[in-house]
């Protein structure tokens, strides 16, 4: 058992990956997948330059613990300042997507107005709770959905640049993937000089990607973060085995950048969006 343990602790993420990938789509195969209505787009990149339904939710959220706070603290002065704060943001719900119209409780709303006047902090406290309850039935049905289609990256259409031209992402990833197996290859049939060939493709071909990175991420060390100084290291090492003809480290060093330069991004991109191509496919 240790045995086996060791041999494929290298690899493990990516089997992680593998299995989360295999049993997500299991589960969007078999569940009933609830979508937020197609007007809710509008108040999300790229249709709106912000993400304008995102900010009023933590707008929203930020108010709500306000009143509670102060409602515990029997401070009406400060209590009323943020439950206008809580209105306008509650209210923006339906204004902003038309179809939440009757997931909005206006009479819970008035009640919690109601009570807030009246200096009755234990009523101002369990409406609040019940409005949490309206919030919760809505992110039950929508939340996930609507993260996936709106705030994970979409790269259908997206393109890498290269020296030969923009290059469609599936493409390019799928010749990254034959650029490390390629390595793989060459170094098992004894074929240094295509191995080196392929070392040097794949250096260039992330650092393409690492270039790309910054489209969406706009702080500068992201792309550090993933084409950093150990990643370079580890390309520069590949050369250094080559040379020696140590085909063990060489595969080692391989399979790190394969982990740490591939699957760690694969994490957080592939699965979201494969599900969300499952999700619009259906």
């Amino acid at each position: 058992m240790a045995l086996f343990f060791n041999i494929f602790k290298p690899f493990m993420k990516i089997i992680i990956l593998f299995l989360s990938c295999f049993y997500a789509g299991l589960v969007i195969a078999d569940a009933t997948i609830i979508t937020p209505p197609s007007s809710i787009a509008k108040w999300y990149k790229p249709q709106n330059k912000r993400q304008v339904w995102l900010h009023n939710m933590f707008q929203l959220r930020r108010a709500r613990h306000a009143v509670g706070d102060y409602a515990m603290a029997n401070n009406n002065k400060l209590l009323n300042k943020w439950l206008e704060k809580y209105q306008k943001s509650y209210l923006k719900i339906s204004q902003m997507v038309p179809e939440f119209k009757d997931e909005v409780d206006l009479k819970l709303l008035q009640k919690l107005k109601q009570a807030a006047a009246d200096k009755d902090y234990n009523a101002v406290s369990s409406t609040l709770r019940q409005l949490d309850k309206t919030c919760n039935s809505c992110h039950n049905d929508y939340r996930a959905t609507t993260v996936l289609l709106y705030r994970s990256a979409d790269f259908k259409s997206h393109k890498i640049k290269t020296k030969n031209g923009d290059i469609g992402y599936k493409k390019y990833m799928l010749e990254l993937t034959h650029t490390i197996n390629r390595i793989k290859i060459a170094v098992a049939d004894d074929l240094p000089q295509n191995a080196k060939a392929q070392i040097k493709e794949l250096n260039q071909g992330i650092a393409n990607l690492s270039k790309d990175c910054d489209t969406c991420h706009k702080q500068k060390p992201q792309a550090d973060d993933y084409f950093n100084q150990t990643i370079k290291n580890k390309i520069a090492k590949l050369q250094i085995h080559l040379k020696e003809n140590n085909k063990k480290d060489l595969n080692k060093t391989l399979g790190y950048i394969a982990v740490n330069a591939c699957a760690i991004c694969h994490g957080t991109h592939r699965i979201s969006y494969d599900i969300k191509q499952q999700i619009l496919n259906r």
